[in-house]
């Protein structure tokens, strides 16, 4: 059993949890806050940051797989006024898809295998929480304090 981390300084490791030895690791440049790392396919997690990188990283290795940008906005909230951010919170994991929630107020979607965006939603307003996936749709809460509830076509 394996775990990978993100530090306050920028680093993402991947450590063995009975042993705590240190697969691999490194410095992740030119951001500020890194996501939580969401696990995806068999080995692999993604990350995104402030900046509004959004990557897939290998697992066994530590390669970036494929990296993606979402537009930068200034931000003017108390919270947040000093960033000129794009990913306010963790991206999601929904099948073979990758969601995350963008500052300029659009709801992304990438294919997880090759990065490619799949489509854009825009919402209005930033998107300031974790997309929560449940009951065959997508909600996004949004800084106007919207819900959004995204259900699928069938």
């Amino acid at each position: 059993v394996v775990s990978v981390a993100t530090t306050d300084h920028w680093h993402v490791f991947k450590t063995e949890i009975a042993t705590g030895r240190v697969v691999w690791s490194f410095r992740w440049k030119k951001t500020s806050t890194l996501s939580t790392p969401v696990p995806c396919g068999k080995d692999d997690v993604v990350l995104a940051d402030l900046h509004g990188k959004v990557s897939r990283i290998h697992g066994p290795t530590g390669t970036v797989l494929w990296q993606r940008r979402l537009p930068r906005v200034k931000i003017n909230t108390s919270c947040y006024s000093r960033a000129k951010g794009c990913v306010l919170c963790d991206p999601v994991v929904c099948g073979d898809t990758l969601v995350v929630g963008g500052a300029d107020g659009g709801l992304y979607s990438f294919d997880m295998e090759s990065g490619e965006r799949l489509w854009r939603l825009e919402l209005g307003s930033p998107v300031n929480c974790t997309v929560a996936v449940g009951n065959d749709a997508l909600y996004a809460a949004t800084f106007d304090g919207t819900v959004h509830a995204l259900i699928p076509k069938k």
